[in-house]
């Protein structure tokens, strides 16, 4: 992409096709945007944290899955 305008408008559509995939996956995820940030809530309390990162370009997903 060569912009930071054309990256966040396919990103955020990507988010919201994220966030709506998975709440109609499971009544036991729960999903809480804020600005660039969604946190995925599993049932057993552990998190997921996606992260917008405009100036690289990039989606970062962050977890402490072991």
């Amino acid at each position: 992409m060569d912009n930071d305008t054309e990256f966040l408008t396919v990103v955020e559509a990507e988010m919201q096709s994220l966030e709506a995939w998975l709440e109609a996956a499971s009544e036991d995820i729960d999903c809480m945007r804020s600005g660039n940030v969604l946190t995925i809530e599993l049932e057993n309390g552990e998190q997921v944290v996606v992260n917008i990162q405009t100036p690289m370009h990039e989606i970062w997903c962050a977890s402490r899955f072991g």
